[in-house]
């Protein structure tokens, strides 16, 4: 079985470095590295070169320009082996213990109806401590482990950390590779095209990957709006493909009044194929009750639910009371998935 790596960088002296050592110190031997290098301005391709004339198995292939992620992506599957069968992703500054490679292969070797497999992981802070919603994002993503899982709680938040993931290369050839009209979201949209698409997704129950994280490195604020919004597309057009009838209309009742409920109703406002049209907020905070957010009333939950009828949805935007609002849905003899969907 052909294994090849996909490591896209930029930027990554001198993390690169412990990266590649964990993959040359796996005990699965037969597979080969293809490193993307997006246009680094460091010491990477110095690095790079050192390694590759070290062990043949490492491949450089450099951008002409820096390009992004996603496009890095792209032009490494089209960079690999045609007899490649499985593709293991992993970045720069992450570290795989050295079984990773061989329990994926394991893996998807005895389920051939699996298009994906991931692994459970931690995140190392390169400095400082880690933030309080990666600590939510680790926890939460790890207790995700079978499909069933995976497929009935995407929408909360990405059911995988991109570092990772082992793909069939015959699926990531079938769907055309990355998406690029998903801004730093790439990772999280695949996925679910993957299971919308009909294939099987699961994750090894096990630390196979340590995620380098840097708290004071983020995204910048624009960009992280439009990273929070492009996910609420995903995520809207997964419940639609997964759960909701076909040329249905639907009334839409959101729960939440901070920033993000706010970008949802943009979202489903800009966005008529959905077939969504909002008709209020709600939210346990009794001081909102009565007031407006976006021009729509913020109702008590309560009289939400007097309000929903046969073609009502309910979708959540809130992370801390998520358990709350879920306790108070179902005690209310609403299903997951039918009357309401946990976003964040």
């Amino acid at each position: 079985m052909k294994v090849n790596v996909l490591l896209p960088v930029y930027n990554g002296d001198p993390d690169i470095a412990q990266t590649l050592n964990s993959l040359l110190e796996q005990t699965y031997k037969h597979f080969k590295v293809v490193v993307i290098n997006d246009c680094s301005t460091d010491n990477t391709i110095d690095i790079l070169n050192d390694y590759s004339k070290k062990d043949k198995r490492i491949e450089v292939f450099s951008l002409p320009k820096n390009q992004g992620i996603t496009v890095a992506l792209n032009k490494g599957i089209s960079m690999l082996d045609n007899d490649c069968e499985y593709v293991i992703r992993i970045d720069s500054g992450d570290i795989c213990r050295n079984d990773r490679i061989e329990k994926q292969v394991e893996f998807l070797f005895h389920n051939p109806d699996y298009a994906l497999v991931g692994t459970q992981f931690q995140m190392v802070p390169k400095e400082g401590e880690l933030t309080e919603g990666i600590i939510r994002f680790r926890n939460y993503s790890n207790q995700l482990c079978t499909y069933e899982q995976i497929k009935d709680n995407y929408t909360v938040m990405a059911p995988y950390a991109h570092p990772t993931l082992a793909f069939r290369r015959d699926v990531l050839m079938k769907l055309g590779g990355y998406a690029p009209d998903y801004i730093a979201t790439e990772d999280y949209e695949i996925v679910g095209r993957i299971i919308k698409q009909g294939y099987r997704v699961g994750k090894i129950p096990k630390v196979l990957v340590e995620c380098g994280f840097t708290p004071n490195k983020g995204i910048s604020q624009e960009k992280r709006v439009i990273q929070v919004k492009t996910s609420l597309r995903i995520k809207l057009e997964y419940i639609r493909h997964m759960f909701l009838c076909e040329g249905k209309s639907y009334e839409v009742y959101i729960w939440g009044t901070r920033e993000f409920a706010g970008y949802l109703q943009e979202e489903i406002e800009n966005s008529p194929h959905h077939n969504m049209v909002v008709k209020a907020f709600t939210d346990f905070q009794k001081e909102k009750w009565g007031q407006y957010k976006d021009n729509l009333p913020i109702i008590s939950p309560k009289q939400m639910i007097k309000s929903l009828n046969f073609n009502s949805i309910i979708l959540t935007m809130c992370n801390l009371e998520r358990e709350e609002i879920i306790n108070f849905l179902n005690k209310n003899q609403l299903i997951h998935n039918v009357h309401y969907f946990v976003f964040s």
